[in-house]
């Protein structure tokens, strides 16, 4: 049995072509050697493989992967939370370094710089 087999994204774009232009699944899966279930599910996941497509750089890639730093998904989130906390209390949210660095700290991120006072209000 031979070893799993991906196929590029634009294997997957030139897939997805043939289908617009009339072809029938079964026929585009004999051309490319998969299973039709197989062309119904790229077909199925058409708008993030065309949306990949043209972030990627490198479209030989079998996969896409993005990685996410937890410190980085932390500092979203609290971001997102102040911003929450301004827009219902119809506060303005002023960023200082100093101020951006204590409101990560109150989230659990650690910073071993300069701290200084929180978001001013007007």
């Amino acid at each position: 049995m031979s070893p799993k087999r991906s196929a590029t994204a634009s294997e997957k774009i030139e897939l997805l072509n043939m289908l617009q232009k009339g072809r029938l699944y079964a026929a585009v899966g004999c051309h490319y050697g998969i299973n039709e279930s197989t062309v119904h599910y790229i077909k199925k996941e058409e708008k993030n493989i065309r949306s990949t497509a043209t972030v990627t750089f490198n479209k030989t890639a079998k996969r896409v992967i993005t990685l996410h730093n937890k410190s980085i998904v932390k500092m979203e989130s609290a971001l997102a939370f102040l911003m929450l906390i301004g827009c219902c209390y119809q506060l303005e949210v002023r960023w200082r370094h100093a101020d951006q660095l204590e409101c990560l700290c109150r989230f659990g991120l650690s910073a071993n710089q300069e701290q200084g006072g929180g978001p001013s209000r007007k």
